[in-house]
């Protein structure tokens, strides 16, 4: 099962409460697709990639990626978050190896 994973900046303007709530909704919106097996949306402290700072991530366990690329609530959200200048980063994680470590 592919993993979607999306990154977007913290808006500079709005606060934390505002953007939780605004950040809870697109994710239903996303969650009632079919596509979409599990949603996790986490707040991210300051964790540096490279020159942009990333405040949200969310991951989509999904069906297959390409099904949900083409839903609507998908291409609302990163339209929303595109012209509110966030940054989004799209990842797919196609496969996961789990890793165990000796204690």
């Amino acid at each position: 099962m592919p993993r979607l994973i999306v990154l977007w900046e913290h808006p500079a303007t709005a606060r934390p409460e505002e953007v939780d709530l605004w950040a809870r909704g697109q994710v239903g919106k996303l969650a009632a697709d079919a596509a979409v097996e599990k949603a996790v949306l986490t707040r991210l402290e300051q964790v540096p990639l490279g020159a942009t700072w990333y405040g949200w991530l969310l991951e989509l366990d999904v069906s297959a990626s390409n099904e949900l690329a083409d839903a609507r609530a998908f291409v609302d959200l990163l339209g929303e978050l595109r012209q509110l200048r966030l940054h989004p980063l799209v990842l797919v994680a196609a496969r996961t190896a789990h890793v165990e470590t000796e204690s």
